[in-house]
């Protein structure tokens, strides 16, 4: 019985190794980069099936592969939603669903089942970091009812969304997939391939198309976010390259950054577009909650101050998924279609502080630390800290004004990223064991 159970196990185990699997496995999750936004359904076939071969191959070998530290805070955000459902047993009883939202965190921790494949070579990763890029243009094309037309409408000063959700999720999957596309630049050798000369003529075609998008989209976050991103990547590449005082290359770049995001400003269709809050933001700076009015920076001010009770009330584990729309349901003097139209409070930190509270958020806020310092350490490649710094402000910097770390679009975006970096990590550090 002991020999027949252990060949089975060999067996098993020469299944999950095998050349065939694993290159079946790195075709899924490059089908997930490509079609999770443009074509969901197939997306979530794939990624489905990524999830099971990482179990598969998990059965044989459980020891030795399961001792990422992100994996153990994976099974702490499936325990999280439960805790915070029962608190909203017991103190509102009349908004809680039968069952809580097991996967409203665990659902960003997919990234450790692409990592667990495509960590095994470089060229996996960087055939995923340019399936993602491909699949975010597919996500404009095949949304929108007229991409050529789309261009046309923004070059002409409208704001555009094609057609997904709305302009700050194209806008946000813009600004991720031009970082992405930038870091493939950074790469260390000398006899760079005809296929990568190639290749980085159409990444540098790619990172101009969407710039060009991200503009139209008129999204003052994702450019905010972009800017302030690509000037720490440079910070990064340049102190690394050079070995000189970081400190002196930041003050230099910052300054670079700031003269460089001046000159962008007077660019008409970005300049009209930043003027249209002026008045707001002279309202919030008299500190006078009443004189703000309600339009798109004021909202997003009125629905943070109506969640500040609630998170005062219940601190450490909210109130369960339904919380940020209870907010805007239960406030007083909000406007009947901010009430009737808004489902969210537009920003990711106030959204799961008021569903999952501090508990919640702390989950979020080590997994993306875990990733930064661990980015950034100095055994790292200069493209694996570029990426990791880059992508990780941009994210933290585009969920202070939109709530990505809800929506199934920041899902995405982390998840994608997210594995790039823990990839570069893993293959960089078993190269060193080597």
């Amino acid at each position: 019985m002991w020999e027949y159970k252990k060949m089975k196990l060999w067996n098993i185990q020469s299944v999950a190794d095998s050349k065939s699997f694993v290159t079946l496995m790195i075709l899924c999750c490059l089908g997930y980069a490509v079609f999770k936004t443009s074509y969901r359904w197939i997306g979530d076939i794939f990624q489905s099936i990524v999830i099971l071969g990482v179990l598969f191959s998990l059965y044989y070998d459980r020891g030795s592969k399961t001792k990422e530290p992100l994996f153990f805070l994976m099974l702490i955000s499936a325990i999280v939603p439960v805790l915070s459902w029962i608190n909203a047993l017991f103190k509102y009883p009349d908004i809680v669903d039968s069952s809580p939202d097991f996967g409203a965190i665990v659902n960003f921790y997919f990234f450790l089942f692409i990592t667990y494949w495509i960590k095994r070579d470089r060229l996996f990763i960087n055939g995923f970091m340019i399936a993602f890029c491909f699949g975010v243009l597919l996500t404009l094309v095949s949304y929108s009812p007229n991409i050529i037309n789309e261009f046309l409408l923004g070059m002409s000063g409208e704001r555009i969304d094609f057609s997904y959700v709305n302009a700050n999720h194209p806008a946000a999957l813009l600004g991720a997939s031009i970082i992405v596309a930038v870091s493939l630049f950074i790469r260390k050798s000398s006899n760079t391939p005809y296929f990568w000369r190639f290749a980085y003529v159409m990444l540098g075609c790619f990172i101009l198309v969407a710039l060009f998008a991200l503009i139209f989209t008129q999204s003052r976050q994702s450019w905010l976010a972009l800017i302030v991103s690509l000037g720490l990547m440079l910070w990064v590449g340049v102190y690394r390259k050079y070995t000189l005082n970081p400190w002196l290359i930041l003050f230099i770049v910052a300054g670079l950054t700031i003269l460089i995001a001046m000159l962008l400003a007077h660019i008409p269709i970005i300049h009209e577009r930043l003027m249209t809050e002026k008045d707001v933001i002279l309202a919030i700076l008299s500190f006078d909650l009443d004189k703000i009015p309600f339009s798109s920076i004021g909202i997003r001010i009125h629905l943070w101050a109506e969640s500040l009770k609630w998170i005062a009330e219940n601190p450490l584990l909210g109130i369960s998924q339904h919380g940020r729309a209870l907010v805007i349901s239960m406030s007083e003097g909000m406007p009947d279609d901010v009430v009737n139209n808004f489902t969210h409070l537009h920003n990711g930190y106030i959204d799961v502080l008021v569903n999952y509270g501090v508990v919640g958020l702390s989950v979020f806020i080590f997994s993306i630390w875990s990733l930064l310092r661990r980015g950034m350490d100095k055994t790292q490649k200069t493209q694996c800290a570029c990426l990791s710094v880059g992508f990780i402000i941009f994210f933290l910097t585009i969920n202070m004004f939109e709530s990505f770390l809800t929506f199934k679009s920041g899902e995405f975006i982390f998840n994608s990223v997210a594995a790039m970096i823990l990839s570069m990590i893993y293959n960089e550090r078993e190269k060193g064991d080597a």
